[in-house]
């Protein structure tokens, strides 16, 4: 087990600086112990293991 700093970005569509239209999700995971840094966007993309945990995280909130 390893502690970890995992983010999970929502977008939205907003009007007015009110959010309609839910678009997805990014997320990022950043390991201290090893100092990696993983982003899944569009120009990067992160271990699918990895992708699994964020995912389960975003579940949550």
């Amino acid at each position: 087990m390893l502690n970890a700093e995992v983010k999970v970005y929502k977008n939205y569509i907003t009007l007015f600086f009110i959010p309609i239209i839910p678009l997805g999700k990014k997320y990022s995971i950043y390991i201290p112990h090893s100092d990696e840094y993983f982003e899944n966007n569009y120009f990067s993309r992160m271990p699918a293991e990895y992708v699994e945990i964020c995912k389960d995280v975003g579940r949550k909130y």
